[in-house]
């Protein structure tokens, strides 16, 4: 799958877990807490997908 320029990869939550080092149940947390801002897709609520650039920032900060 190809991206155009200016999209960001979107990231999901068991990638993201990964990522950290961390169970998928504490980036769950970290989003219910407002903490890590996510994209909804398809109008659903439950289908989520975080941007990479975010994710980025949200390590940084941590």
């Amino acid at each position: 799958m190809t991206r155009k320029i200016g999209n960001p990869r979107l990231m999901t939550i068991r990638e993201t877990a990964a990522e950290a080092g961390v169970c998928t149940r504490t980036v769950r947390r970290w989003i219910a807490n407002g903490l890590l801002p996510v994209r909804h897709l398809g109008g659903s609520r439950r289908l989520v997908r975080i941007e990479e650039n975010v994710w980025r920032a949200f390590l940084r900060e941590a």
